[in-house]
């Protein structure tokens, strides 16, 4: 029987990704925050995972209280590795290099960052709701989809992906809220 998964992007953070390794959530992000909490209330309460970054924790919290539940933090459901040599500067640009690329391109740190990604669903054995980015939900929604670009949708931040996993496969659901991205 399939499992229904819910993969909640994190809400507007209050600096780009190239300017602090883990912002807090803005007011408009709070409010995204918020907003998801009330769709997916009604679901639960369900086992919540994220993130470890604040930006993901704090988009959790509404419905982690409104459940008076904990939050599991799962290191799986991080963004996207740059590669440690970069300056915060250039992490856009190393990005946008690699938003194009097909998975037969990818490195071998961008495989490992997917294969952990990969096995952490795999693994979830009951209806969830993970707390995570962009670029997790387009792995996820290419897996379950069969398209094997990195990129190739644009989630809105606050959005849910719903996906229904069995026996090690993925189909979309629901693809949620999509708006164009300020960076991809």
């Amino acid at each position: 029987m399939a499992i229904q998964i819910y993969l909640v992007r994190h809400g507007e953070a209050e600096a780009g990704w190239d300017v602090d390794p883990d912002p807090a959530l803005s007011a408009r992000g709070r409010e995204q925050a918020e907003m998801a909490r009330d769709c997916l209330v009604t679901a639960g309460p369900l086992p919540l995972l994220s993130s470890p970054l604040r930006r993901a924790r704090q988009t959790a919290q509404p419905l982690a209280q409104a459940w008076q539940t904990a939050v599991g933090i799962e290191p799986a459901f991080r963004e996207i590795p740059a590669p440690a040599h970069l300056g915060m500067q250039d992490r856009i640009g190393w990005l946008l290099s690699v938003r194009d690329l097909d998975w037969s391109q990818a490195d071998s740190e961008l495989w490992q960052w997917r294969d952990a990604i990969v096995s952490r669903l795999v693994s979830v054995q009951s209806p969830t709701v993970i707390f995570t980015h962009f670029m997790v939900l387009n792995l996820v929604a290419g897996l379950a989809s069969g398209c094997s670009q990195l990129v190739h949708y644009q989630p809105a931040n606050g959005s849910i992906l719903t996906i229904a996993a069995e026996e090690g496969r993925f189909r979309v659901v629901n693809w949620g809220q999509q708006a164009e991205s300020r960076v991809l």
